[in-house]
């Protein structure tokens, strides 16, 4: 389930960042191969939905017996499957993020919760506040979320210092009298991202510790809001920015630099960076005059995630959205099953072949090896070099990266 705020009529009165702009670039050549691992589903839950990567590369996230039925659980994906995450609620379960030691956090019937090594407990609330969900966690143990003000239904960004301590609230300006804001990532070094607003427009924001005022990120230019929905080891921020006309673009703050980046749209008026990593590759979800569909940006070009994929397990309708990508190149991603839009949902694993790997399966191997030999001579992705012809040179290269 996807966090979804209000806008109001004036924006946040915080530490404003002069940035520079950076324009978007819509690919036009081929980009990275990828191969698809999709999960089945576990039974009676048909539809699943990705959360965040662990470290060791599983996923965790929610599955549901429809598309986007409350009656969800929490899930993460094993070597054959999805198993389920243990809570004590028939509802609105989800897995929302992950550290490592085992430590999964996310919500139990719309209240935080963690997971340790398998087990399930619920996070110590605000006094007097029930309702939110624990977005991420750090090596750490720091984890960072939101809480739902019951009465007027308002968002507040809170953390705990740890699994078993009591929820504290982030600064943020206004306070609890204020519009709120919400803490949905948090790197090793304790850094934030997240939203706030006092009285106006929600906008993009990182703490740069617990103890610190939040910190206005963008938005881009002619942009009134905006959120910071993942950040990475040095700080960069993805996230959207929100226009006066309601589209909606992706935007990428690269912190050393201060430069915010349009990551632009596939097609249509929306699109929104959910993952980034390291090498500010970023993922998320763009219109594209259809149904949505999962992206990648690197180096400055966008890639509809459906033109990458070159290798499935199990056949899908499309890649609907991508979540979050580690420091490996491996995506979580959403696809569709079936033969509608809006059909079941599946978890997919989302993973980068190597140059040398030829048929993307996973090894570099005989097979690999007759495809180079059958286009020797000529162009082709077997032309490893890049030297426009397929030779000696290129099965040197794939001979070293030989797996078999």
């Amino acid at each position: 389930m996807r966090h979804e705020h209000l806008a109001h009529p004036v924006s946040l009165s915080a530490i404003l960042l002069v940035t520079l702009v950076a324009q978007p670039v819509v690919a036009d050549h081929a980009g990275p191969r990828y191969r698809a691992t999709v999960y089945p589903p576990i039974a009676n839950f048909e539809s699943a939905y990705p959360g965040a990567l662990t470290p060791a590369g599983a996923i965790v996230g929610q599955a549901s017996p429809k598309p986007f039925n409350p009656q969800s659980i929490a899930v993460m994906t094993a070597k054959v499957g999805l198993s389920e995450l243990p809570t004590d609620a028939d509802s609105y379960n989800q897995a929302l993020g992950a550290s490592i030691g085992g430590l999964v956090v996310g919500m139990a019937g719309s209240a935080p919760w963690y997971w340790l090594e398998g087990a399930g407990a619920a996070l110590s609330p605000l006094p007097g506040y029930l309702q939110g969900a624990a977005w991420d966690a750090n090596a750490s143990g720091l984890i960072v979320g939101n809480h739902v003000n019951d009465l007027f239904g308002l968002d507040i960004p809170v953390y705990w210092p740890a699994f078993d301590a009591e929820a504290i609230e982030l600064p943020f300006p206004g306070g609890l009298g204020g519009s709120g804001g919400a803490a949905f990532a948090v790197n090793d070094a304790g850094e934030i991202a997240g939203i706030a607003a006092p009285t106006g427009f929600f906008q993009a924001v990182r703490w740069d510790d617990v103890r610190s005022d939040p910190i206005t990120i963008g938005p881009l230019p002619g942009a009134v809001g905006g959120e910071a929905r993942a950040i990475n080891g040095v700080g960069d921020i993805a996230g959207r920015s929100t226009f006066p006309d309601l589209s909606v673009h992706a935007m990428l703050h690269k912190r050393f630099e201060n430069e915010v980046v349009d990551l632009g749209v596939l097609g249509g008026s929306f699109s929104e960076a959910l993952g980034i990593n390291d090498e500010r590759q970023v993922v998320g979800v763009s219109s594209t005059g259809g149904p949505g569909h999962g992206f990648l940006w690197e180096a400055g070009t966008l890639y509809d995630l459906n033109d990458l994929i070159v290798s499935t397990n199990e056949s899908f309708l499309y890649v609907s959205q991508a979540v979050d990508i580690d420091a490996a190149g491996r995506i979580a991603a959403e696809v569709v099953v079936g033969k509608v839009v809006d059909g079941a949902r599946r978890i997919a694993l989302l993973e980068r072949c190597q140059s040398a790997d030829l048929d993307c399966d996973g090894s570099v191997d005989g097979a690999d090896l007759g495809a180079l030999l059958a286009q020797w001579g000529t162009p082709g992705n077997a032309d490893l070099d890049g030297s426009g012809i397929v030779d000696g040179a290129d099965l040197g290269s794939l001979l070293a990266a030989w797996t078999g």
